[in-house]
């Protein structure tokens, strides 16, 4: 069977002016050859390298060895690190973002938001307005009139306190204008704000100068893309609030979430106290004169004193089951954003801030990664060629044993060339 040329010219060549029979398998991508041959004209120096190639092969996932790693008998093979799928790094390539008219680009506002009452509203402060009424109607309207006459007024003082306080200080927050003082006096939010082109400028401020604001901010003004425009002392944009948080209103707006979260801490330990004593001692709910007439203990009054509601056990079970589950979701979650910026206040930070410092040691990390993948290649590259030259100098004595091996076997059989 005849060989290839490529693969003559590059992967090796088999045992010459022997009667044996050499099979050379190669597990390759594209092909899996078979050569057998009789003769050749070069003494066989690939038997370690063929069977590195095909060790290669599996492990570095090589196209096409025969045609890279070995170019001629003699030849060491040099292995190409960069081709191997080290550290499981992804060979996907990203496409360049298109380029034609029918894609769509996000394009910055065309006017400058004024506070969180203008248009278009977020979803969000539809979802915090209707807990905040919900949560006023049924604790106002059901449950505290459900405790003894003895707490029940200081329970309606404190509770209500809280929520009129966390009412009032949470649309202050709403309402003020976060933005800087140079942007308050000479912007005009009737006016369209321009076009950022990064083209002219690296970034939107610089050296304090907001390029679209186009007035001098304060230093630690950011410009915010959600409000269009620079915002003093920048923290964050608040979704809830529909509205920027910075050094004007950021008070107002811990105070809104110390206040919210006191008030769902009332709310919860009124609801266990009622769903404890249900169990416990359920005539001590039943307390407002208007149960005398009511014989029946499954019986409930909603919406006491004035507009009484009758309704039996399990509907009040099942409002305020629903109701505790909700104010302990709500409560976890504005506890934990409390803490947070606790925390915040302790370190000197703003969220901002804290963010870009979460963000640079999240690059740092990846690039300690990189460098780590970069010095296993090149250490995986040492031991490869050490592993080239090992097998090498073994097939060169297998190649020396078995030449010895056959004359013996074959003493009065000369060749060509000896007879030459």
């Amino acid at each position: 069977m005849e060989r290839p040329q490529a693969a003559s010219q590059s992967c090796g060549q088999l045992w010459p002016e022997q009667s044996v029979m050499w099979t050379w398998v190669l597990s390759c991508p594209r092909q899996l050859p078979i050569y057998q041959s009789k003769s050749d004209p070069e003494p066989p120096r690939t038997l370690a390298v063929n069977l590195v190639c095909g060790l290669l092969t599996m492990v570095g996932g090589h196209s096409n060895p025969c045609c890279t790693l070995c170019p001629g008998p003699y030849s060491p093979c040099v292995l190409s690190v960069s081709q191997m799928d080290l550290c499981s790094r992804s060979q996907r390539l990203v496409l360049p973002e298109t380029q034609s008219s029918g894609v769509k680009r996000t394009q910055p506002r065309c006017l400058s938001r004024v506070n969180g009452w203008s248009l278009p509203l977020h979803a969000f402060q539809a979802v915090s307005c209707s807990i905040y009424l919900i949560l006023s109607f049924i604790t106002f309207g059901i449950f505290i009139p459900f405790l003894p006459s003895g707490g029940k007024s200081t329970t309606y003082v404190v509770t209500g306190g809280i929520f009129l306080f966390h009412l009032i200080v949470h649309l202050i927050t709403i309402t003020i204008d976060p933005a800087d003082a140079n942007v308050r006096l000479k912007k005009n939010y009737s006016k369209p704000v321009p076009t950022f082109d990064r083209s002219k400028h690296a970034h939107v401020i610089q050296n304090q100068y907001c390029h679209l604001c186009e007035v001098t901010v304060s230093k630690k003004a950011k410009h915010c893309s959600a409000c269009n425009k620079c915002v003093s002392g920048f923290d964050h944009h608040c979704k809830w609030l529909n509205n920027c948080v910075g050094s004007r209103n950021y008070w107002w707006f811990f105070c809104s979430v110390a206040s919210a979260s006191a008030g769902l801490l009332c709310v919860m330990v009124i609801l266990l106290y009622i769903f404890i004593k249900h169990f416990t001692d359920p005539k001590a709910l039943l307390t407002d004169p208007q149960y005398e007439d009511i014989k029946d203990v499954d019986t409930w009054l909603l919406f006491l004193p004035l507009y009484p509601v009758q309704v039996k056990t399990p509907v009040v079970l099942s409002i305020l089951i629903a109701m505790l589950l909700l104010v302990l979701a709500s409560f976890v979650l504005l506890g934990h954003l409390l803490i947070f910026h606790f925390y915040l206040m302790a370190k000197h930070l703003s969220t901002f801030d804290y963010i870009m410092q979460a963000r640079f040691q999240q690059s740092g990390n990846a690039a300690g990664k990189k460098e780590l993948c970069l010095q296993m290649e090149r250490g995986l590259s040492q031991v490869c060629l050490c592993l080239f030259s090992l097998l090498i100098q073994v097939g060169d004595k297998v190649q020396v044993t078995m030449r010895d091996s056959d004359m013996a076997l074959c003493p009065n059989v000369c060749t060509d060339q000896d007879s030459l």
